[in-house]
């Protein structure tokens, strides 16, 4: 499970897609390292994105096993992320 890639998908009315790599496994914990993305295909409304290769500063963090199930294993299929915010207003 080290070094595997996992994603996360969020956004309220859009949608985005983070990327981390799995640091660490322990009995009861998986430690994550959120990696950065590259945009592989862009337009106003969507765009496809994959994990960067990069090596970035940003902070570990643990996740419980028991919670970490909203995190999805990559495939090395880009993912699709929907930056079209639809809200019309009143």
């Amino acid at each position: 499970m080290k070094n595997d890639i996992y994603y996360k998908t969020w956004g309220y009315d859009k949608t985005y897609v983070s990327f981390f790599k799995v640091i660490k496994e322990t009995e009861f914990f998986i430690t994550f390292k959120p990696m950065d993305k590259v945009k592989i295909k862009n337009t106003p409304q969507d765009g496809l994105v994959i994990p960067s290769e990069t090596e970035t500063e940003h902070e570990t963090f643990k996740v419980k096993k028991k919670k970490y199930m909203s995190y999805h294993v990559w495939d090395g299929t880009p993912q699709e992320e929907n930056y079209n915010y639809t809200y019309q207003g009143i």
